[in-house]
């Protein structure tokens, strides 16, 4: 559905690696999303399953761009009737569509979407499109498929990270499901390295506030009330400039399951 409403907008305005962009944080989040609904942990299919979404992404996106473009060709007849009319009899067709096919395979020698596609890319990449008026950077064949081959590389790479990142998750050791996460705090510095200490030696520890922050703590619990005690993470927030620390994880406090005998949440 989003290669339709993709190509579609790409008709009125585009930039080369935009839509790329997009498809990949929505076919990304969607992909995440399922995995949490499902209780599914991404695994070394993850890969594989990223190229096929960008791919099959791209398939629509170029498919009704095409149709797009067959379309305003048949448009672009029909409110010239004179000369339509003209065109029609010279060439013994007696519709606007059949007499742009016959164009189209004159051009590219294929008719319908396949021809509306070669007729759209022969003469290069198009890098930026606005209300119809195009830049097109002119290369071959072999260029164009290249360029596929990238546009397709960079949806389905940004799909694996978003699967991968997620493969590391917490989640419930009982149910298996994904731990909702909540921020709780941020901390500085000073307070990050004790915190990490007192995690390490086993003591539940939650900060409080404090500045400047460099690390976010957040607190993951079961929404099925399987644990006794939530887990503990601390995150390193990514500083501008060039930061000496690394961000991302640094530390964490395991969740604490509940006796399954008090349990009354299944």
């Amino acid at each position: 559905m989003f290669g339709v409403a993709s190509a579609l907008a790409s008709r009125i305005i585009l930039i080369a690696g935009l839509y790329e962009v997009a498809a990949a944080l929505l076919l990304g989040s969607v992909a995440v999303a399922l995995c949490h609904l499902q209780a599914l942990r991404p695994n070394r299919l993850s890969l594989l399953v990223a190229v096929t979404a960008a791919a099959g992404w791209l398939a629509v996106h170029e498919t009704t761009d095409a149709w797009a473009f067959r379309q305003e060709q048949i448009r672009w007849l029909q409110s010239q009737p004179i000369q339509l009319a003209q065109d029609m009899a010279v060439a013994q067709v007696d519709s606007a569509e059949l007499l742009v096919d016959l164009g189209l395979r004159a051009e590219t020698g294929d008719s319908g979407l396949v021809g509306a596609w070669l007729a759209q890319n022969k003469a290069g990449i198009v890098v930026q499109r606005t209300l119809g008026v195009q830049r097109v950077l002119p290369l071959g064949w072999a260029a164009l498929a290249a360029a596929i081959g990238v546009r397709v590389a960079i949806v389905a790479l940004l799909v694996w990270r978003a699967l991968l990142r997620l493969a590391v998750e917490p989640r419930c050791p009982r149910c298996q499901r994904y731990l909702r996460r909540t921020q709780i705090a941020r901390v500085s510095e000073a307070e990050l390295a004790p915190l990490i200490t007192a995690w390490q030696s086993g003591e539940y520890l939650q900060p409080g506030q404090s500045r400047p922050a460099v690390a976010v703590v957040y607190r993951d619990e079961c929404a099925r009330g399987h644990l006794s005690r939530p887990g503990l993470a601390a995150v390193r927030l990514r500083r501008f400039g060039f930061a000496l620390q690394v961000p991302g994880p640094v530390a964490q406090l395991a969740p604490v399951l509940a006796d399954p005998s008090s349990s009354t949440v299944n």
